[in-house]
Protein backbone atom coordinates (compact mmCIF):
# COMPACT_ATOMS: atom_id res chain seq x y z
CA UNK A 1 0.00 0.00 0.00
CA UNK A 2 1.70 3.08 -1.39
CA UNK A 3 1.86 6.40 1.39
CA UNK A 4 0.72 9.79 -0.13
CA UNK A 5 2.02 12.96 1.60
CA UNK A 6 1.35 16.32 0.95
CA UNK A 7 -0.22 17.90 -2.52
CA UNK A 8 -0.69 14.33 -3.69
CA UNK A 9 -2.26 12.92 -0.35
CA UNK A 10 -4.71 15.77 -0.10
CA UNK A 11 -5.52 15.70 -3.83
CA UNK A 12 -6.85 12.00 -3.46
CA UNK A 13 -8.72 13.09 -0.34
CA UNK A 14 -10.85 15.87 -2.38
CA UNK A 15 -11.37 13.51 -5.17
CA UNK A 16 -12.86 10.73 -2.34
CA UNK A 17 -14.73 13.18 -1.03
CA UNK A 18 -16.02 14.49 -4.13
CA UNK A 19 -17.51 10.39 -4.97
CA UNK A 20 -18.48 9.52 -1.55
CA UNK A 21 -22.03 9.94 -1.46
CA UNK A 22 -22.64 10.41 2.58
CA UNK A 23 -20.51 11.60 5.38
CA UNK A 24 -16.92 10.64 6.14
CA UNK A 25 -15.48 8.87 9.47
CA UNK A 26 -12.52 9.72 10.63
CA UNK A 27 -10.53 7.23 12.93
CA UNK A 28 -7.69 7.21 15.47
CA UNK A 29 -7.12 4.68 18.05
CA UNK A 30 -5.83 5.07 21.85
CA UNK A 31 -4.16 2.00 23.61
CA UNK A 32 -2.77 0.36 26.77
CA UNK A 33 0.05 -1.84 25.66
CA UNK A 34 0.58 -4.93 27.68
CA UNK A 35 3.64 -4.69 30.11
CA UNK A 36 2.80 -1.24 30.28
CA UNK A 37 4.55 1.13 33.32
CA UNK A 38 1.33 1.67 35.04
CA UNK A 39 1.18 -2.60 35.76
CA UNK A 40 -2.54 -1.89 34.24
CA UNK A 41 -4.58 -4.41 32.14
CA UNK A 42 -4.30 -3.69 28.60
CA UNK A 43 -6.69 -2.90 26.37
CA UNK A 44 -7.51 -1.19 22.13
CA UNK A 45 -9.70 1.08 21.69
CA UNK A 46 -10.52 2.71 18.69
CA UNK A 47 -12.98 6.13 17.60
CA UNK A 48 -14.52 7.02 14.96
CA UNK A 49 -15.92 10.28 14.09
CA UNK A 50 -18.31 10.85 11.85
CA UNK A 51 -18.70 14.66 10.06
CA UNK A 52 -21.55 15.42 7.20
CA UNK A 53 -20.30 15.84 4.11
CA UNK A 54 -21.07 19.50 3.32
CA UNK A 55 -19.27 20.33 6.85
CA UNK A 56 -16.06 18.85 6.12
CA UNK A 57 -14.72 21.85 5.02
CA UNK A 58 -17.00 24.57 7.92
CA UNK A 59 -15.50 21.63 10.88
CA UNK A 60 -11.72 21.74 9.55
CA UNK A 61 -11.32 25.28 9.45
CA UNK A 62 -13.41 26.04 13.07
CA UNK A 63 -10.61 23.06 14.04
CA UNK A 64 -7.97 25.50 13.12
CA UNK A 65 -9.41 28.57 14.60
CA UNK A 66 -9.78 27.03 18.02
CA UNK A 67 -6.50 25.56 17.97
CA UNK A 68 -4.47 28.47 16.62
CA UNK A 69 -1.98 26.67 14.54
CA UNK A 70 -1.29 24.35 12.25
CA UNK A 71 -0.18 21.38 14.34
CA UNK A 72 -2.38 19.57 16.86
CA UNK A 73 -1.80 15.93 19.19
CA UNK A 74 -4.04 16.57 22.50
CA UNK A 75 -2.01 14.26 24.23
CA UNK A 76 1.48 16.78 23.46
CA UNK A 77 -1.20 19.81 24.27
CA UNK A 78 -2.74 18.39 27.81
CA UNK A 79 1.25 17.57 28.73
CA UNK A 80 1.97 20.98 28.14
CA UNK A 81 4.33 20.48 25.00
CA UNK A 82 2.90 22.66 22.69
CA UNK A 83 2.56 25.48 25.53
CA UNK A 84 0.93 26.05 28.53
CA UNK A 85 -0.90 23.86 29.62
CA UNK A 86 -3.69 26.46 31.88
CA UNK A 87 -4.18 27.29 27.94
CA UNK A 88 -4.51 24.16 25.90
CA UNK A 89 -6.03 22.00 28.54
CA UNK A 90 -9.14 24.08 28.54
CA UNK A 91 -8.86 24.00 24.59
CA UNK A 92 -9.54 20.28 24.63
CA UNK A 93 -12.62 20.92 26.14
CA UNK A 94 -13.80 23.76 23.57
CA UNK A 95 -12.67 21.66 21.35
CA UNK A 96 -14.77 18.51 22.20
CA UNK A 97 -17.95 21.23 22.89
CA UNK A 98 -17.63 22.34 19.09
CA UNK A 99 -17.34 18.63 17.84
CA UNK A 100 -20.69 17.40 19.50
CA UNK A 101 -22.36 20.33 18.05
CA UNK A 102 -21.41 19.70 14.55
CA UNK A 103 -20.83 16.21 14.23
CA UNK A 104 -23.35 13.23 13.41
CA UNK A 105 -22.15 10.35 15.51
CA UNK A 106 -19.21 8.87 17.45
CA UNK A 107 -18.66 5.19 17.80
CA UNK A 108 -15.86 3.87 19.76
CA UNK A 109 -15.26 0.36 20.12
CA UNK A 110 -13.09 -1.17 23.03
CA UNK A 111 -11.47 -4.68 23.28
CA UNK A 112 -10.81 -5.47 26.41
CA UNK A 113 -9.75 -9.25 26.02
CA UNK A 114 -5.83 -9.12 24.47
CA UNK A 115 -4.39 -12.52 24.10
CA UNK A 116 -1.37 -13.21 25.38
CA UNK A 117 0.36 -13.45 21.70
CA UNK A 118 -1.10 -10.64 20.47
CA UNK A 119 1.97 -8.53 21.88
CA UNK A 120 2.32 -5.88 18.68
CA UNK A 121 -2.30 -5.93 19.08
CA UNK A 122 -2.48 -6.41 15.87
CA UNK A 123 -5.69 -8.76 16.20
CA UNK A 124 -7.17 -6.40 19.01
CA UNK A 125 -6.51 -3.83 16.24
CA UNK A 126 -8.59 -5.42 13.44
CA UNK A 127 -11.33 -6.68 15.97
CA UNK A 128 -11.86 -3.02 16.50
CA UNK A 129 -11.75 -1.74 13.05
CA UNK A 130 -14.09 -4.95 12.14
CA UNK A 131 -16.61 -3.76 15.03
CA UNK A 132 -16.33 0.12 13.97
CA UNK A 133 -16.88 -0.61 10.56
CA UNK A 134 -19.79 -2.79 10.33
CA UNK A 135 -21.50 -0.52 12.88
CA UNK A 136 -20.07 3.22 11.48
CA UNK A 137 -20.74 2.21 7.62
CA UNK A 138 -24.52 0.07 8.46
CA UNK A 139 -25.50 3.45 9.86
CA UNK A 140 -29.44 3.87 9.03
CA UNK A 141 -29.81 6.86 7.55
CA UNK A 142 -30.45 7.87 3.95
CA UNK A 143 -26.78 8.54 3.11
CA UNK A 144 -24.88 6.02 5.41
CA UNK A 145 -21.13 6.31 5.35
CA UNK A 146 -18.72 5.31 2.78
CA UNK A 147 -15.74 6.86 3.37
CA UNK A 148 -13.49 6.17 6.31
CA UNK A 149 -10.18 8.10 6.88
CA UNK A 150 -7.91 6.40 9.66
CA UNK A 151 -4.87 8.06 10.61
CA UNK A 152 -1.80 6.77 8.76
CA UNK A 153 0.23 4.47 11.08
CA UNK A 154 3.86 4.94 10.61
CA UNK A 155 5.65 2.74 8.75
CA UNK A 156 8.78 2.37 10.90
CA UNK A 157 6.79 1.33 13.79
CA UNK A 158 4.25 -0.01 12.33
CA UNK A 159 5.57 -1.73 9.55
CA UNK A 160 2.98 -3.12 6.77
CA UNK A 161 0.09 -1.41 9.30
CA UNK A 162 -1.70 0.37 7.03
CA UNK A 163 -1.63 -2.24 4.29
CA UNK A 164 -3.97 -4.48 6.90
CA UNK A 165 -5.79 -2.32 7.05
CA UNK A 166 -6.93 -2.15 4.28
CA UNK A 167 -6.84 -5.86 3.76
CA UNK A 168 -9.63 -6.30 7.07
CA UNK A 169 -11.66 -4.02 4.72
CA UNK A 170 -11.16 -5.86 1.63
CA UNK A 171 -11.96 -9.11 3.44
CA UNK A 172 -14.97 -7.85 5.08
CA UNK A 173 -16.68 -6.54 1.43
CA UNK A 174 -15.54 -10.09 -0.36
CA UNK A 175 -17.61 -11.78 2.64
CA UNK A 176 -20.43 -9.48 2.44
CA UNK A 177 -19.93 -7.97 5.87
CA UNK A 178 -19.25 -4.62 4.51
CA UNK A 179 -20.55 -2.61 1.89
CA UNK A 180 -19.00 -3.16 -1.92
CA UNK A 181 -18.45 0.29 -1.81
CA UNK A 182 -17.05 1.30 1.44
CA UNK A 183 -13.69 3.23 0.73
CA UNK A 184 -11.07 3.06 3.52
CA UNK A 185 -7.69 5.81 3.08
CA UNK A 186 -5.12 6.36 5.26
CA UNK A 187 -3.20 9.37 5.85
CA UNK A 188 -1.17 11.82 8.72
CA UNK A 189 -3.05 14.49 10.30
CA UNK A 190 -0.50 17.00 8.70
CA UNK A 191 -2.98 16.33 5.76
CA UNK A 192 -5.90 16.13 6.61
CA UNK A 193 -7.11 18.38 9.94
CA UNK A 194 -10.26 16.49 10.30
CA UNK A 195 -8.47 14.19 11.95
CA UNK A 196 -7.54 15.62 14.89
CA UNK A 197 -11.15 15.51 15.66
CA UNK A 198 -10.69 11.48 16.04
CA UNK A 199 -7.58 12.12 17.74
CA UNK A 200 -9.40 14.00 20.50
CA UNK A 201 -12.44 11.59 20.94
CA UNK A 202 -9.78 8.60 21.68
CA UNK A 203 -7.50 10.77 23.47
CA UNK A 204 -10.83 11.72 25.96
CA UNK A 205 -12.38 8.34 26.13
CA UNK A 206 -8.58 6.99 27.13
CA UNK A 207 -8.96 8.54 29.84
CA UNK A 208 -12.43 7.89 30.97
CA UNK A 209 -11.56 4.43 30.59
CA UNK A 210 -8.36 4.12 32.18
CA UNK A 211 -8.48 6.81 35.04
CA UNK A 212 -12.35 7.36 35.40
CA UNK A 213 -11.57 11.01 34.39
CA UNK A 214 -15.13 11.78 32.55
CA UNK A 215 -14.39 15.49 32.54
CA UNK A 216 -13.07 15.21 29.05
CA UNK A 217 -15.16 13.04 27.09
CA UNK A 218 -18.62 14.36 28.67
CA UNK A 219 -19.16 16.78 26.20
CA UNK A 220 -18.93 14.04 23.49
CA UNK A 221 -20.93 11.53 25.63
CA UNK A 222 -24.34 12.47 24.51
CA UNK A 223 -23.22 12.00 20.54
CA UNK A 224 -21.00 8.82 21.23
CA UNK A 225 -21.84 4.67 21.28
CA UNK A 226 -19.80 2.39 23.27
CA UNK A 227 -18.93 -1.18 21.40
CA UNK A 228 -17.32 -3.66 22.72
CA UNK A 229 -15.26 -5.28 19.82
CA UNK A 230 -15.99 -8.77 20.92
CA UNK A 231 -19.71 -8.71 21.49
CA UNK A 232 -20.76 -6.20 19.01
CA UNK A 233 -22.82 -5.03 21.58
CA UNK A 234 -23.03 -1.69 23.09
CA UNK A 235 -22.04 -0.93 26.51
CA UNK A 236 -22.69 2.68 26.38
CA UNK A 237 -25.39 5.26 24.49
CA UNK A 238 -27.75 4.34 21.72
CA UNK A 239 -27.72 6.38 18.65
CA UNK A 240 -31.11 5.82 16.69
CA UNK A 241 -29.30 5.58 13.58
CA UNK A 242 -27.02 2.98 14.04
CA UNK A 243 -27.98 -0.56 13.68
CA UNK A 244 -29.42 -1.69 17.17
CA UNK A 245 -28.94 -4.94 18.58
CA UNK A 246 -32.34 -7.02 18.01
CA UNK A 247 -33.28 -10.71 17.25
CA UNK A 248 -30.51 -11.25 14.14
CA UNK A 249 -29.28 -14.14 14.06
CA UNK A 250 -28.84 -15.33 17.32
CA UNK A 251 -25.78 -17.57 19.09
CA UNK A 252 -26.04 -21.03 18.65
CA UNK A 253 -25.52 -22.59 21.39
CA UNK A 254 -26.57 -21.07 24.71
CA UNK A 255 -29.03 -18.60 25.94
CA UNK A 256 -28.75 -14.91 25.03
CA UNK A 257 -28.19 -12.96 27.97
CA UNK A 258 -28.30 -9.13 28.53
CA UNK A 259 -27.52 -6.29 31.13
CA UNK A 260 -28.10 -3.01 31.27
CA UNK A 261 -25.21 0.22 30.49
CA UNK A 262 -22.28 0.18 32.42
CA UNK A 263 -20.42 3.39 32.22
CA UNK A 264 -19.21 4.77 35.58
CA UNK A 265 -19.66 8.55 36.00
CA UNK A 266 -17.33 9.28 38.80
CA UNK A 267 -13.62 11.01 38.75
CA UNK A 268 -11.16 8.40 40.45
CA UNK A 269 -7.92 7.79 39.52
CA UNK A 270 -6.76 4.51 39.72
CA UNK A 271 -3.14 3.47 39.05
CA UNK A 272 -1.01 0.49 39.69
CA UNK A 273 -1.98 -2.52 38.09
CA UNK A 274 -6.18 -1.56 39.28
CA UNK A 275 -8.82 -1.51 36.55
CA UNK A 276 -10.16 2.19 36.60
CA UNK A 277 -13.81 2.03 37.40
CA UNK A 278 -14.93 2.53 33.77
CA UNK A 279 -12.83 0.05 32.41
CA UNK A 280 -14.03 -2.42 35.12
CA UNK A 281 -17.80 -1.79 34.30
CA UNK A 282 -17.16 -1.79 30.40
CA UNK A 283 -15.36 -5.01 30.88
CA UNK A 284 -18.26 -6.87 33.33
CA UNK A 285 -20.97 -5.71 31.11
CA UNK A 286 -19.27 -7.46 28.07
CA UNK A 287 -18.90 -10.64 30.27
CA UNK A 288 -22.56 -10.61 30.58
CA UNK A 289 -23.05 -10.69 26.58
CA UNK A 290 -22.41 -12.94 23.93
CA UNK A 291 -22.29 -11.94 20.59
CA UNK A 292 -24.72 -12.17 17.78
CA UNK A 293 -23.32 -15.32 15.35
CA UNK A 294 -22.60 -12.97 12.60
CA UNK A 295 -20.34 -10.49 14.64
CA UNK A 296 -18.82 -13.26 16.03
CA UNK A 297 -18.29 -14.74 11.78
CA UNK A 298 -17.01 -10.57 11.12
CA UNK A 299 -14.43 -11.03 13.62
CA UNK A 300 -13.57 -14.09 11.76
CA UNK A 301 -13.19 -12.59 8.63
CA UNK A 302 -11.61 -9.58 10.42
CA UNK A 303 -8.53 -10.95 11.64
CA UNK A 304 -8.10 -13.55 8.89
CA UNK A 305 -9.53 -16.52 11.24
CA UNK A 306 -10.15 -19.55 9.11
CA UNK A 307 -10.05 -21.94 12.45
CA UNK A 308 -12.49 -19.41 13.91
CA UNK A 309 -15.26 -19.85 10.89
CA UNK A 310 -14.63 -23.50 10.83
CA UNK A 311 -15.31 -23.56 14.65
CA UNK A 312 -18.46 -21.83 14.15
CA UNK A 313 -19.27 -24.07 11.36
CA UNK A 314 -18.79 -26.77 13.36
CA UNK A 315 -21.16 -25.34 16.05
CA UNK A 316 -24.02 -24.64 13.79
CA UNK A 317 -23.76 -28.17 11.86
CA UNK A 318 -24.51 -29.39 15.85
CA UNK A 319 -26.74 -27.54 16.52
CA UNK A 320 -29.02 -28.19 13.10
CA UNK A 321 -28.18 -32.15 13.85
CA UNK A 322 -29.64 -31.63 17.03
CA UNK A 323 -32.90 -29.57 16.39
CA UNK A 324 -33.35 -32.33 13.25
CA UNK A 325 -33.31 -34.41 15.79
CA UNK A 326 -35.83 -33.08 17.77
CA UNK A 327 -37.75 -32.53 14.18
CA UNK A 328 -37.46 -28.69 14.34
CA UNK A 329 -36.50 -26.46 11.82
CA UNK A 330 -34.17 -24.11 13.32
CA UNK A 331 -35.30 -20.54 12.25
CA UNK A 332 -32.69 -18.42 9.94
CA UNK A 333 -30.42 -22.23 9.09
CA UNK A 334 -30.18 -20.93 5.51
CA UNK A 335 -29.15 -17.46 5.93
CA UNK A 336 -26.02 -18.84 8.52
CA UNK A 337 -25.13 -21.36 6.44
CA UNK A 338 -25.07 -18.52 3.03
CA UNK A 339 -23.01 -16.80 5.61
CA UNK A 340 -20.30 -18.80 6.86
CA UNK A 341 -19.77 -20.05 3.50
CA UNK A 342 -19.14 -16.29 1.94
CA UNK A 343 -16.84 -16.29 5.29
CA UNK A 344 -15.17 -19.13 4.29
CA UNK A 345 -14.69 -18.31 0.58
CA UNK A 346 -13.75 -14.91 1.28
CA UNK A 347 -10.38 -16.38 3.31
CA UNK A 348 -9.59 -18.41 0.70
CA UNK A 349 -9.77 -16.32 -2.86
CA UNK A 350 -7.39 -13.14 -3.25
CA UNK A 351 -9.45 -9.86 -2.17
CA UNK A 352 -11.00 -7.64 -4.81
CA UNK A 353 -10.92 -4.06 -4.98
CA UNK A 354 -13.83 -1.88 -3.58
CA UNK A 355 -16.18 -0.62 -6.27
CA UNK A 356 -16.15 3.40 -6.80
CA UNK A 357 -17.93 5.06 -3.99
CA UNK A 358 -21.22 5.80 -5.06
CA UNK A 359 -22.24 1.98 -6.22
CA UNK A 360 -25.24 0.87 -4.01
CA UNK A 361 -25.49 -2.95 -3.76
CA UNK A 362 -27.23 -4.75 -1.48
CA UNK A 363 -24.98 -6.14 0.77
CA UNK A 364 -25.56 -9.67 1.16
CA UNK A 365 -24.99 -10.96 4.68
CA UNK A 366 -26.85 -10.39 7.78
CA UNK A 367 -27.07 -7.10 9.30
CA UNK A 368 -27.95 -5.68 12.61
Amino acid sequence: MRSLRGRAAQERLQTLYARTPGPVVFVDESVRAPGNSYGEPPFYTMSGVTVPKDSLDIVRKELERIVGANYWHTTEAYNGKLGPVEELRPRILELNEYLARVVDFTIVTVQTEISTGDHALQKAREECITTLARAATSSRRDDPPRLMVFEQLKEDAYPGGNARDHEVFARLRNAGLLHRSVVIESISPWDEKLLWAADLSSWSFYHQLARSESTWFKPLAPVTTVLHARTGLAVKGSDPHLPQQGPGVQPTVGAQRGGGPAVASESRLVHQGKESQVLHAVRTEADSQRPALDHSVSLGVGTNSPKSIEAIKERFDWYLNAQRSQRSNPEASEHIKQLLEQARQALRKPQRPPEPPGARPEITGPQR
